[in-house]
């Protein structure tokens, strides 16, 4: 059979969705770029939106806000990440490629990272609900309300495209 750039990549979210140490990493916009099937291997290039703030890295340049440190953990990141992966995929054999079958090898030949804030046009908006879908909700209106007024004002560090996301969460909370 014949893969396609859909197959390849509802493939690839399952194998990585079943990975204890990648489940996280896709947060949205997963797409195949490109492909090439020689004989027993497949080299995908394939990009998706990640969100460092959810494998627990606290970097200073990843935080927007941290959320009330009363009633939460963790924080709301300043900026999301573009990443782009070469991977080459083998297996022992053709069949088992063709079918995209379990016990392959995999190598990561090139990843390129671009971090973007939240008003890049590099991300649309379809991709910032999904983004703000995973967050904790409750968490981002206590802290925005209790500890930077933000029902009176929303404060100057939210971006502009944030803020009518937020003041929804706001008004729902």
């Amino acid at each position: 059979m014949k893969n396609t750039k859909e197959k390849i990549a509802t493939w690839i979210l399952d194998e990585w969705a079943k990975n204890y140490f990648r489940f996280n990493d896709i947060q949205a916009d997963f797409k195949v770029l490109s492909f090439e099937q020689t004989e027993n291997v497949l080299s995908v290039k394939c990009s998706f939106v990640s969100d460092e703030s959810k494998n627990s890295s606290e970097l200073d340049s990843l935080v927007m806000f941290r959320y009330d440190p009363e009633n939460y953990d963790g924080f709301f990141p300043s900026q999301v990440q573009i990443i782009t992966l070469e991977v080459k995929y083998t297996w022992v054999d053709n069949e088992s490629c063709d079918s995209l079958a379990s016990g392959y090898s995999e190598e990561i030949s090139s990843h390129d990272v671009d971090y973007v804030n939240w008003n890049d046009p590099k991300i649309n908006d379809e991709v910032v609900k999904i983004l703000l879908n995973g967050t904790d909700q409750y968490a981002v209106a206590e802290t925005l309300i209790n500890l930077h007024d933000a029902k009176v004002k929303m404060p100057d560090f939210v971006p502009d495209r944030l803020k009518s996301y937020f003041s929804k969460i706001i008004t729902a909370f």
